[in-house]
């Protein structure tokens, strides 16, 4: 650490040496530059796009007085050229941080998961940290480690480790004993890796009861019966008070402190653990396959268990370990509620199955006013439970990390990183992932939240189920036909000018996927969709990828929102079927929208209001910069689309009421730059589209209004 006299002339040589700078995309395409080129041509800059809100503008909801906003959400509303830098940010993370590989025994794990949690999620949230170390210092008992670590766990449960009366110990109950005894058939090099993970648990838990010292019983006890809230907020049909009342009282700073010391743990406890194994004789592996350890601590159960086939059916445990295996999980695992805020699981190997049938509630990664996170390091495991888990987290942190093998996810409402006030995270290393929903999750923030399903590698798919029939979520836009998704980087919140009042900022969802060719298939409200101050993330770094949903998606948003997708490289396909609009670069209402595809031959197709389309003052932008590419569209004769805006009457006039509308400008844009690109109708089907073709610049709207409608493929 420097002396501050030391640190400031550096740090004024600094601000001079490295003058501050607008962020530019990575890579060597200079889109940006490309974009203000297109402007200029109309007369624009970038000044001219984006939002910056005043006070005094009548029924426009105020931002400093909408709880729950996120800290980004002012400056890239004001800013959306900067949206691709900021969705980059979170695909480099995963790039770094989740390798699809297990960690090498020869070198230390380096906090990889830890930093996943800040720079996905804490940092997004709340200020304070930054990555240097979540400060993890066991002192284990040199000669018998494990045995003194479960002790502590005793004392911190506030219980006796020993019963004496009348001078002497009791014959019965002695916990002494029963460790010693049940602790016997366990190879020693693995009872110090063990050992400091109880007590690095221990640490974390101590952090999370810190977090919800303010936090009344009554209150946690409300918060925890509060599911599925997805449901609810969009419309603001149900209003819950108790929501606000907890945020002011819960310490998430605490909570995110603890939330990286149990990352830390669980990550050094995997590499040392695997470093110990390597180590044992025929003999001690032979033991190990027949062990078996359970206690019913204060803090919950422990369970340690050894490389054969076992069944846990401990409900809630505060640490769990399984040494290999194909396993069987089938109670809710590594679930956090306030009652017991902390629980963790490690299981390192094998083909596993995570069973919650749908009275178990919460499981598989749950965070609720607690700290649940599940680490499974390897294998073709399968994950199922009814709602609420898989990576969610609600006033909480809720992750679930799994390193490798072709897994499967199943749930049906809030999971798959899904964060309500909270922090919730799904992430895979590599394989062929499948992961099937119903609806809200597979990267979804909700209320201020922040929630991420990340995957590093293989060929995925990502369902969310489009059929109504089948959620029971029907949506007007599409007569009732199609469900409404709120998933694969949705970010909403409770809109309610149309009930109570009580208006909640959305929270920030991000689907990311390293590489692979994957497929991605959801029904409306999905896919980079923002809702009410909400942001919709999807970022994919490279293969041939096919996206395909219904209605308000692919880089879409209503109602003071921002959604975006970013597609690195590959051919890839963005359809639009059914209802087939409102997506691939729209904006309803005040909305930041921006697709960017920065190489490919890519085939973008849809029937209405898309292909950088805005309605009711938005900014709607489709960016597309290498390959020969092919837009299908339209079933009208005169469709809003491919560089297109609405006209309507409160444009032209300031108005008393709602004066924003004829004060911000309306601009979308359709830009092509490379490649010989084909525009053609989708009925008649293949008849080339209008004025619309390679080399080919188009402005329509109504700059008198401030309203532009840009179309430039060169």
């Amino acid at each position: 650490m420097f002396p501050t006299f030391f640190c400031l002339p550096l740090l004024i040589a600094s601000i001079f040496a490295f003058p501050p700078q607008t962020p530019k995309a990575s890579g060597s395409e200079n889109w940006r530059g490309e974009v203000l080129k297109t402007l200029a041509k109309a007369g624009l800059g970038e000044k001219d796009l984006g939002y910056r809100p005043k006070n005094w503008w009548t029924a426009f909801p105020r931002m400093d007085q909408t709880p729950f906003l996120l800290p980004h959400f002012k400056e890239l509303f004001a800013s959306p050229l900067d949206l691709p830098f900021f969705t980059r940010g979170f695909g480099k993370a995963i790039e770094r941080f989740l390798p699809s590989q297990l960690p090498s025994p020869q070198k230390k794990p380096g906090g990889r998961l830890r930093r996943l949690l800040y720079y996905l999620a804490v940092d997004r949230l709340i200020t304070g940290f930054r990555t240097y170390s979540a400060n993890l210092a066991p002192d284990a008992h040199q000669k018998t480690p494990l045995f003194h670590a479960l002790l502590a766990v005793q004392k911190v449960g506030g219980q006796p480790t020993r019963l004496i009366s009348f001078g002497k110990e009791a014959d019965y109950p002695n916990l002494r004993k029963r460790l010693q005894k049940d602790l016997r058939n366990l190879p020693s090099p693995l009872r110090l890796p063990l050992a400091k993970l109880l007590l690095n648990s221990l640490d974390a838990y101590s952090w999370t009861k810190k977090s919800l010292r303010n936090v009344p019983p009554k209150l946690a006890q409300r918060i925890e019966t509060l599911s599925n809230l997805g449901e609810t907020q969009g419309d603001g049909n149900g209003f819950f008070p108790e929501l606000e009342d907890v945020w002011k009282r819960l310490d998430f700073h605490s909570m995110a402190y603890a939330g990286f010391k149990a990352c830390e743990a669980l990550e050094r406890a995997e590499s040392e653990l695997i470093l110990a194994m390597a180590t044992l004789d025929p003999e001690q592996k032979l033991a190990l396959r027949h062990f078996d350890f359970r206690w019913d601590s204060p803090l919950g159960p422990i369970v340690i268990a050894g490389t054969g086939k076992d069944r846990h059916k401990e409900r809630r445990p505060f640490l769990a370990i399984d040494l290999g295996g194909e396993d069987q999980w089938l109670a809710p695992i590594a679930t956090a509620t306030s009652s017991r805020p902390l629980s963790l699981a490690l299981d390192l190997g094998g083909a596993d199955r995570y069973i919650a049938d749908e009275n178990d509630g919460p499981s598989q990664g749950a965070g609720i006013l607690g700290i649940g996170i599940l680490m499974d390091c390897g294998g073709d495991d399968f994950y199922q439970l009814n709602s609420t888990g898989q990576g969610f987290g609600q006033c909480g942190i809720g992750i679930l990390v799994d390193r490798g093998g072709d897994d499967r996810y199943e749930a049906h409402f809030s999971a798959q990183g899904a964060g309500v006030l909270g922090i919730g995270l799904c992430l895979d290393g590599s394989g062929n992932d499948h992961y099937r929903l119903f609806a809200d999750g597979q990267g979804m923030g909700l209320l201020g939240g922040i929630g991420v399903l990340g995957d590093a590698a293989g060929n995925d798919d990502y369902f969310a189920e489009p059929l109504a029939s089948k959620t029971g979520r029907g949506d007007y836009h599409s007569k009732g036909g199609i469900s409404v998704s709120f998933a694969q980087g949705a970010g909403g919140g409770r809109r309610g000018d149309g009930s109570d009042g009580h208006s909640y900022a959305g929270g920030l969802g991000a689907l990311l996927d390293l590489s692979g060719d994957d497929h991605y298939k959801a029904g409306n409200f999905s896919l980079g969709i923002g809702y009410w101050f909400g942001t919709g993330l999807v970022w994919d770094g490279g293969g041939n990828d096919t996206y395909e949903s219904s209605y308000f998606t692919q880089a879409s948003g209503a109602h003071f929102a921002i959604g975006v997708m970013v597609d690195e490289s590959g051919n890839d396909i963005h359809r639009l079927v059914n209802t087939s609009g409102a997506g691939i670069a729209f904006g309803w209402d005040l909305v930041n929208a921006l697709l960017l595809d920065v190489r490919g031959n890519d085939l973008y197709e849809a029937k209405i209001i898309s292909l950088g389309s805005a309605e009711v003052r938005s900014n709607a932008f489709l960016i597309d910069l290498q390959g020969d590419d092919s837009y299908r569209f339209g079933i009208k004769k005169s469709p809003i689309g491919l560089g297109g805006v609405d006209h309507r009457t409160e444009y032209k006039k300031v108005r008393f009421f709602a004066p924003y509308n004829a004060l911000v400008s309306q601009i979308a844009f359709l830009l092509d730059l490379g490649g010989k690109d084909q525009y053609t109708k989708l009925k008649p089907k293949g008849e080339p589209f209008p004025k619309r073709k390679d080399g080919t610049f188009l402005q329509g709207g109504n700059p008198k209004t401030n309203n532009y409608a840009i179309f430039d493929d060169r």
